[in-house]
């Protein structure tokens, strides 16, 4: 699930 938690951090950094 590691590849989950780095792509939730991306969008984290990512302004909506």
């Amino acid at each position: 699930m590691i590849e989950v938690f780095l792509f939730g951090i991306v969008l984290g950094l990512i302004p909506i």
